[in-house]
């Protein structure tokens, strides 16, 4: 093989490499990313389910209250009947009973209504906290773990600078076109040619004079997928099938 697409296919070999802890490194961040925002969805939940367990309780002491106050109102105005001077007077205090008899009712009816959910309101309250602890502890350790994980850092930096090494070997001709491809995406940018049917994977047919040329040090690309070709003959079996 020419040693300018053995330096390509050796450049290429680390930057597979690269790709494949970028890809790791994205996961990580993936992983991190959906552990937090479960953990905002459920602490945001747990904050209005505590909160309305929270409300329920301040309204049962509230219409308790009431009704205590509704109680006290009615045995004052009771008291006062027996010393009422007009019959207007005596009116205003047998409305007031009244009004203290029919707010007692309402109150004693909505202490009894939110008694029967305070228990539910207080479990819908405990286990969405216990989910939020859940996660949030769930969180913290993914954090954790990937804050250990230097290896992975340490190892992305050194293919770099073995990246930036190698390049310098890689004729411009070869880099250029490498890196273009690279930067676009593209599937398969060296795409081996069988030297004996003289067939890509894609299953084009590769003229001799190509093949000739390329083994020459030729820059030659595959006219479907735009691929450098180079081809795969038995010495350089090993490398082709890694690149």
């Amino acid at each position: 093989m020419h040693p300018a697409m053995t330096n390509l296919l050796e450049l290429h070999d680390i930057n597979q490499q690269r790709r494949v802890l970028q890809q790791r490194q994205q996961a990580r961040g993936s992983e991190l990313s959906d552990a937090q925002a479960k953990c905002d969805a459920l602490t945001e939940a747990a904050t209005v389910a505590e909160s309305a367990a929270h409300e329920a309780d301040a309204l049962i002491r509230q219409y308790t209250q009431d009704i205590t106050d509704c109680d006290a109102k009615q045995e004052t105005l009771r008291a006062q009947q027996s010393t009422a001077k007009t019959n207007k007077d005596y009116l205003d205090i047998i409305n007031g009973i009244e009004e203290a008899k029919n707010l007692k009712k309402i109150r004693t009816e909505k202490l009894a209504s939110l008694q029967a959910s305070i228990d539910e309101l207080n479990a819908q309250a405990a286990a969405a906290g216990a989910a939020r602890d859940e996660a949030v502890t769930a969180c913290e350790v993914i954090k954790s773990e990937q804050a250990e994980n230097t290896d992975v850092d340490t190892s992305e930096e050194e293919l770099e600078r073995l990246y930036d090494e190698k390049r310098k070997t890689v004729e411009a001709e070869y880099l250029a076109a490498y890196e273009r491809l690279v930067k676009g995406n593209h599937s398969m940018p060296l795409m081996p040619v069988d030297s004996v049917t003289r067939g890509t994977p894609y299953g084009n047919l590769i003229s001799h004079n190509h093949i000739e040329q390329i083994r020459n040090g030729a820059l030659i690309h595959d006219a479907t997928t735009n691929a450098i070709l180079y081809v795969k003959d038995p010495a350089n079996q090993e490398t082709a099938d890694e690149a």
